[in-house]
Formats: structure tokens, C-alpha cells, sequence
């Protein structure tokens, strides 16, 4: 089931211009709450020189696989369960961690 955010929509560009600053080596990203999964579909496509790897609570990857499955992105990454307040964490290295939206409802 695929959900969709106006607020994604709306935030995305001025996200992106920032990462594009930011982001310029390739290397592995890992989201942090990737929420419904547009955010993560949208940036994979926009930073192909980066694997973009999706992360949240198992009740949101149905939503993240489906936008993986539209965008048909090599460079976006299967979404892995994980809560941020429990260790270990299931990634093993990463080069950046990104989050958009989340801070205000992560304990």
C-alpha cells in the first residue's frame, strides 16, 4: 500500500539542494524514519551516485517497498527494520545518516 505526503512534495526540492551541497562523494546514506517512502524514492533518484538505504519500523516498509517498486531504482536499497531507541542497529557502516520529519516523534 502506497501512502503519499503533500508535505514531501512541498519540502523536497529545498531538501534536495541541500543534500546535493552537502552529499557530493558516493557512498551509502542511511534514512533515518523513512516514513512512507517518497522522500527515499525521490532522493535515489535525484543522487544516483549515492545507495540510498530506507529505515523504519517494520509497520511502514509495505508503503517504502511500494515507492521502491515504482521507482525501480538500483541505487535504492531494500528498507531494513529499525528503531533508533533500540542497539544494535541492523546497517553496518554507512557514510551519511539523514532524517527529515522525525525529530519531534522519536523518544
Amino acid at each position: 500500500m502506497k501512502r503519499y505526503a503533500p508535505h514531501c512534495d512541498r519540502n523536497q526540492d529545498a531538501i534536495l539542494a541541500v543534500l546535493r551541497h552537502e552529499l557530493t562523494d558516493t557512498g551509502t546514506v542511511l534514512e533515518l524514519g523513512s516514513g512512507n517512502g517518497q522522500h527515499a524514492a525521490y532522493f535515489a533518484r535525484h543522487l544516483s551516485h549515492l545507495r540510498w538505504q530506507p529505515s523504519d519500523l517494520l509497520e511502514n516498509h509495505a508503503s517504502i517497498q511500494a515507492w521502491r517498486r515504482e521507482a525501480r531504482l538500483a541505487n535504492l536499497a531494500q528498507p531494513v527494520e529499525l528503531d533508533v531507541g533500540r542497539l544494535p542497529w541492523p546497517v553496518d557502516s554507512v557514510d551519511a545518516i539523514f532524517t527529515a520529519n522525525t525529530f519531534h516523534i522519536m523518544a
